[in-house]
C-alpha cells in the first residue's frame, strides 16, 4: 500500500470536521512558507520580537492574562 492509499484509509475513519482540518494542514504544508510571502513589516515585527526574547524583555502568558483581566475589571471601563 502506498502513502496515498494509507492516507485515504486513515481519512475514511475521520469525521467531516477532522477531514476539513486535515485538508487545511495539507494545503499549508504544500504551499509556500509564510516567510516567503509575508510583508516586510511583518517580518520586521517578528525580528523585533525575537530580539526581545533574546534580551529577556518578555512576560509570561500568565502575566499577560493577569494584566488583561485587571484592565477589564476596572470600574471606569
Amino acid at each position: 500500500m502506498n502513502k496515498i492509499d494509507e492516507l485515504t484509509v486513515a481519512a475514511g475513519r475521520l469525521t467531516d470536521d477532522q477531514i476539513a482540518e486535515l485538508l487545511e494542514l495539507a494545503r499549508a504544508m504544500s504551499g509556500s512558507s509564510y516567510y516567503a510571502s509575508a510583508p516586510q513589516e511583518a517580518l520586521d515585527s517578528l525580528e523585533r520580537g525575537l530580539a526581545q526574547l533574546d534580551r529577556g524583555d518578555t512576560v509570561t502568558l500568565d502575566e499577560v492574562d493577569r494584566r488583561l483581566r485587571a484592565a477589564t475589571e476596572r470600574p471606569d471601563r
